[in-house]
């Protein structure tokens, strides 16, 4: 099993380093504009305080508009939530969202409570549609 795991390492280190690109996910703050996964909507976001603190409550401003320039449907709701995949789990806290005005958005009450890599959803609902944008985080 090691004759075939040691040269598949090696030619992925090898195509990392001659690449010249990381295939870690970015620190926190480097990519805060997304598009949706179904491609509906930009989604961008901001937090409170910055950076985002580590064991410690922060809320998280997202902002929404439509790919298509059409104005926000008026029953659009937005879940925020993070998870950390490799771990498999959670948020230990239940954010409390408020909309802001048209397309601004703040979930209060996050927290990340371990460093590593997490992942912070942006769920868009409408009826019974949901579209997420996802950011990758590095929280040390």
């Amino acid at each position: 099993m090691n004759r075939i795991i040691l040269p598949l390492a090696a030619a992925w280190l090898i195509s990392i380093g001659c690449s010249g690109k990381s295939h870690a996910p970015p620190s926190h703050g480097s990519d805060r504009r997304k598009l949706t996964v179904g491609g509906a909507y930009k989604v961008t976001y901001s937090t409170r305080p910055e950076p985002i603190p580590l064991n410690d409550h922060f809320s998280v401003e997202v902002s929404v508009a439509s790919t298509d320039s059409a104005d926000l449907p008026g029953d659009l709701s937005v879940q925020v939530d993070a998870d950390m995949p490799a771990h498999g789990h959670g948020i230990n806290t239940a954010p409390v969202i408020r909309r802001l005005d048209s397309g601004r958005f703040v979930a209060e009450g996050m927290l990340l409570h371990m460093p590593g890599e997490w992942e912070l959803y942006v769920d868009l609902i409408q009826g019974p549609v949901r579209d997420r944008a996802i950011f990758p985080l590095i929280l040390k």
